[in-house]
């Protein structure tokens, strides 16, 4: 397998290279040369850094991906990767020399025809990841949709090899930052193309589409407009003059052109699909249109998986994860093996707090793409939620290793960090973290969380004053200080802030944790009869909820306290917990939905 994939690549099919790289990647993802080779197969700038990156990683000594990356601009120059004067030959050079007849020699236990094989081998990838690089330096990855022009087209999508889309979702309230998990680019995963419908100017369309696929708006206008002076009612090139502007950011322009093209042919599922993106992409966002749209493309095409897909992204940014699990059911019928429908799947998942779902959908989403970074950054957010330190690393350091500055993800690495008791390591995470972004209180509260249990009082009452003041709200910033103040003896501040947490407690487990320190609070503060009835509140709550040795202080200070001699009252250590592995961030805005196809 490995040797068609080399075949292909040579022979310029990247969609058959590509493919067959992907399962040997699958079947062997230690492998750095099957990495390298992906490297020259697939269409972005981020996936050949990606490729060469894992490949250098698995093979430290491999020049030609550390030679692909100092082209790429992500290491610096070697000076040791420099071809000798002596070897730079010209093509003329190398033919006269090829002419000379050679005495066969052996070297290291090698023919020269075999140094030779290898040598070609080498400069073969080199040329090739250094073309790929070059070549993609000016250009942007779009997905090719080639519809038709003819109303009456199947609404069976013609199945071509094509790259997986960058779907940016879209925007409901706009509140915050934008979350790094809705911006996905675009992956080596073959998708269907839509419909290639010939034009009477070929050569303009085709030279049109060209220029769309690496990005060039303004020629791809240019050549439409020729093709469009034959075809002027056809909907395809209106969609796609559409497409020109909306990618430059002219919305206004590109509205008009989606309009034309849905006036000529009603039932072009295509230009309403445009149309949606331009909607979202517009001051104030249009969702409730742009939802319209995409429901009138998917009643013009049944099979058009990507219409769906949008839906659900909508839906998730809605907070509606049901409704959007339907409509990945949709995409599930018709693009099984999309790495982007079990992205979003377990994104749905996880909102409904469906943790096992979640982990599934998000492994085998990226088990389909080891590209799709952000399929990292999911993967470490569910394993996080999941309770499971290792698999949270595994992932969330992959990921950083390309988004270092990515606070939630940090926040991740430093609650595994501290479930591993590698407090030194989450320090670092969580600082790193609010260097930032010190916005989000729940990283206030996870480092404070670890300043308390490493007995640094001082630093934690500072960190969970903050969270506090960021979020008022929050349980756990309200319930850790007053533990804080526990540990330090300050019992009137451990139930004022007992009092507060109270107001905010969800579970019955933050129920119980409030009676059992407010209760201790109250005793020692010599409020003697609220203290005993926090303590028979507790035991009154099923014991399945909170520890043991809770009940077991509850029954010996009521006891205590029903006698005619109160003996002092008992204060158990500090009941110390692991920093929450799954912060919830603040509220963050959803980013703006833009189609960009890939050829």
């Amino acid at each position: 397998m490995f040797n068609e994939a080399v075949t292909a690549l040579k022979k310029g099919d990247k969609a058959r290279a590509r493919d067959l790289l992907t399962r040997l990647i699958k079947r062997v993802p230690t492998q750095p040369d099957i990495w390298l080779w992906m490297s020259a197969a697939v269409e972005t700038r981020r996936e050949r850094v990606y490729c060469l990156k894992e490949a250098l990683r698995l093979d430290p000594t491999n020049r030609t991906a550390r030679h692909g990356l100092i082209l790429a601009g992500e290491l610096p120059p070697d000076p040791t990767l420099a071809i000798p004067p002596e070897l730079q030959r010209r093509n003329w050079e190398s033919q006269l020399a090829a002419l000379q007849v050679q005495p066969e020699r052996e070297l290291l236990g090698l023919s020269w025809k075999q140094i030779a094989l290898y040598a070609a081998a080498a400069v073969v990838v080199i040329a090739l990841v250094t073309v790929g690089i070059l070549g993609l330096r000016q250009r942007s990855t779009q997905r090719v949709f080639i519809p038709s022009s003819v109303p009456t087209y199947g609404p069976t999508p013609t199945s071509l090899p094509s790259l997986t889309p960058v779907f940016r979702s879209p925007t409901v309230p706009a509140v915050g930052p934008t979350p790094l998990w809705m911006l996905l680019e675009a992956t080596y995963t073959p998708t269907p193309l839509y419909v290639n419908t010939p034009h009477a100017r070929s050569e303009a369309y085709s030279i049109a589409l060209r220029a769309y696929a690496n990005g060039q708006w303004a020629e791809m206008e240019e050549y439409l407009k020729q093709s469009l002076r034959d075809e002027p009612n056809a909907a395809d090139l209106l969609y796609y003059m559409g497409e020109t502007y909306r990618q430059r950011k002219d919305t206004k322009t590109a509205l008009r052109y989606y309009e034309q093209a849905i006036a000529k042919d009603p039932n072009f599922a295509p230009a309403y699909l445009g149309r949606a993106y331009a909607y979202l992409a517009s001051q104030p966002r249009r969702v409730r249109e742009a939802e319209r749209d995409l429901k009138t493309a998917v009643e013009a095409d049944p099979n058009y998986a990507e219409a769906y897909l949008q839906l659900a992204v909508l839906n998730l940014g809605a907070n509606d994860p049901e409704q959007a699990l339907r409509n990945l059911e949709a995409v599930g019928q018709l693009q099984p093996d999309s790495p982007l429908l079990y992205f979003y799947r377990a994104r749905a998942h996880l909102t409904l707090g469906d943790v096992a779902e979640a982990r599934a959908a998000a492994e085998q989403a990226n088990t389909l793409d080891k590209t799709m970074l952000e399929s990292y950054r999911l993967l470490a957010e569910v394993c996080s939620a999941d309770q499971d330190p290792e698999c949270t690393l595994q992932a969330v350091n992959t990921y950083l290793l390309y988004e270092p500055r990515d606070a939630q993800a940090l926040a991740w690495q430093g609650g595994a960090y501290a479930a591993l008791d590698d407090s030194e390591a989450a320090l670092d995470a969580f600082s790193r973290a609010l260097e930032i972004d010190r916005s989000q209180a729940e990283i206030f509260i996870q480092r404070g969380e670890l300043y308390r249990i490493l007995g640094d009082y001082d630093k934690a009452i500072v960190d969970l004053t903050q969270a506090i003041g960021l979020n008022q709200r929050s349980y756990a910033a309200q319930s850790t200080l007053g533990k804080v103040f526990f540990a330090q003896g300050d019992y009137q501040q451990v139930y004022n802030r007992f009092a507060a947490a109270d107001l905010y407690a969800a579970t019955d487990l933050q129920k119980a944790e409030v009676l059992f320190y407010r209760a201790q609070a109250q005793e020692k503060l010599n409020r003697v009869l609220p203290a005993m009835q926090d303590y028979q509140k507790l035991l009154a709550m099923p014991a399945e909820v909170y520890p043991e040795e809770w009940a077991e202080l509850a029954r010996e200070r009521l006891t205590a306290l029903h006698t005619p001699t109160r003996t002092a009252a008992v204060t158990t250590p500090t009941h110390t917990r692991q920093p929450t592995l799954t912060p919830r961030p603040t509220q963050t805005r959803q980013p703006t939905l833009t189609h960009t196809p890939t050829p």
